[in-house]
């Protein structure tokens, strides 16, 4: 099985997986059983810190090691920069440029956890409650003052100690999402080009709402801004894949960059629900091509702006039939025309379903159930069997922001 590890949490994720032998004791870690699968962690680049990046890249690997020992398929570290496009499209190719970053970071209070929680719903709020209500680590929240220059350094660090532990061949790449803001707060290149993103929130009410989201078929306005893909700036009427395209061309060469993840609403705007931003069906068989257009477009350009690096979406955990039907994207047309190398499919939810705190449509939702996502799942599996794309479920139940465990 090939897994994808979001990394959010990563006490949490040290308790689950895997526990370090005291190498005082004289105790010897087992020989890794070797496995034909791929492993990917994503992790927040606020996690590392800015002026120790070698040492944070040391323990890093000092904590993850294991996780990646015996996989003789692709290793990697995805990097979450701040969440949103922001830092991709700003990019001017100077790397001392600092990068556009929310003041805060989403990071939870760390709490003792000492396993899961029993009884009824209104009881296991209550405990949730009282486990959430103070936090053992108190300090450093938000991200340091990174600059461009310091993600490649941090990108070369953890190629550089995964290669002396004998973890060859890492790749180290980031995500986006297709919101608008992170953390609360809105990137700063949303309010210099508004036009990149959809001009209407929200057209069915009762669907979760990601407001206005960034649109692969939208047209830019002039900027003479130099950036580093675009060294004359954006043109009149400029589509923004191509513009998103050659920005992250550029950059990832730049700064060493091995994969791009179109996480959240990229392709798909509406997660976690059987819907799309039209409601539950699109109006036409017209809008489902258009809107499918413009997603292989921005994939396929974005592919070609560096072939050497992969490209990988994100699935919206519903359904794979509203995937056409709501969403207005068309997987199996997207992934035969060969560019898009790992699609990545929601499977976490399901856990949340046990928890019980969360009440309505965000996560106990018979939708989002270990059935339903194993069928969303094995859908996907089929739409993908003919193609070149390696199709992932995430193995995790953690998130760094929300409070359910």
């Amino acid at each position: 099985m090939v897994r994808f590890i979001r990394g959010l949490a990563l006490a949490a994720l040290l308790c689950v997986w895997f526990i370090v032998p005291d190498s005082s004791q004289g105790a010897q870690a087992p020989s890794p059983t070797s496995l034909d699968a791929d492993r990917w962690l994503e992790i927040d680049l606020y996690w590392f810190k800015q002026q120790e990046i070698a040492a944070s890249a040391r323990q890093f690997w000092d904590r993850f090691d294991p996780l990646y020992r015996g996989v003789r398929g692709y290793r990697g570290v995805i990097l979450n920069i701040g969440w949103t496009v922001g830092p991709l499209m700003e990019w001017s190719g100077d790397l001392d440029q600092r990068i556009s970053l929310p003041t805060g970071s989403g990071q939870s209070k760390w709490v003792d956890e000492k396993g899961p929680l029993a009884g009824t719903t209104e009881e296991r709020k209550k405990k949730s409650e009282a486990r959430f209500a103070g936090a053992l680590v108190a300090k450093r929240r938000g991200y340091d003052p990174w600059t461009y220059r310091d993600v490649k350094s941090l990108c070369a660090e953890l190629k550089t100690e995964a290669d002396r532990r004998g973890i060859s061949g890492l790749r180290v790449g980031m995500l986006n999402y297709a919101w608008r803001d992170a953390y609360g707060e809105e990137a700063a290149w949303v309010h210099r080009h508004p036009e990149a993103f959809t001009k209407i929130e929200q057209i069915e009410p009762g669907n979760f709402s990601v407001g206005r989201y960034f649109d692969p078929a939208a047209r830019l306005h002039a900027d003479a801004t130099a950036l580093g893909g675009l060294p004359h700036g954006i043109r009149e009427g400029m589509p923004v894949h191509e513009a998103y395209a050659a920005q992250w061309g550029n950059m990832s060469r730049a700064l060493g960059l091995d994969a791009i993840m179109l996480r959240d609403s990229f392709g798909m705007p509406v997660p976690y629900q059987r819907a799309g931003p039209w409601g539950s069906l699109a109006p036409t068989p017209e809008c489902i091509q258009q809107a499918t257009d413009a997603v292989a477009a921005l994939v396929r350009e974005t592919k070609q702006a560096n072939p050497e690096a992969l490209v990988m979406m994100y699935s919206n955990a519903a359904s794979a039939i509203s995937d056409w039907r709501s969403n207005g994207m068309d997987l199996e047309t997207i992934a035969r025309q060969g560019y898009l190398d790992i699609w990545v499919d929601q499977t976490w939810a399901g856990a949340w379903n046990e928890v019980g705190i969360r009440e309505g449509s965000f996560w106990n939702a018979p939708t989002k159930g270990w059935t339903y996502q194993l069928a969303y799942m094995l859908m996907h599996a089929a739409i993908l069997a003919d193609t070149k794309v390696r199709h992932y479920p995430l193995v995790e139940t953690f998130d760094a922001w929300e409070a359910g465990t």
